[in-house]
């Protein structure tokens, strides 16, 4: 399991917010187009639209994606800080 979090940690920075924008932009898509898909017939004819969609998933679940990706660089900080201090283990 250290293995595993070491890599999380150490992982290029760029290459993280690349994966991250991939993940929300899909999340965006399926949203909007399941939203869209099974919209009734006679809603509001500005709630239809691509661009109130992509609003309302801004309002709502942007954020959540916002607090993972502070959640995530606040682990990296947290285990790159745990890693560059010196081990107190044997000193008495």
């Amino acid at each position: 399991m250290s293995r595993l979090l070491n890599k999380l940690a150490f992982a290029n920075p760029w290459l993280v917010l690349l994966v991250w924008g991939s993940f929300v932009a899909l999340h965006a898509t399926y949203y909007v187009q399941s939203i869209l898909a099974s919209f009734p017939v006679g809603g509001e004819w500005y709630a239809r639209s691509h661009s109130y969609q992509l609003l309302a998933f801004s309002f709502v679940r942007f954020p959540l994606w916002l607090v993972l990706l502070g959640a995530y660089f606040g682990f990296r900080g947290y285990w790159q800080g745990k890693a560059s201090a010196p081990s107190k283990r044997g000193q008495a």
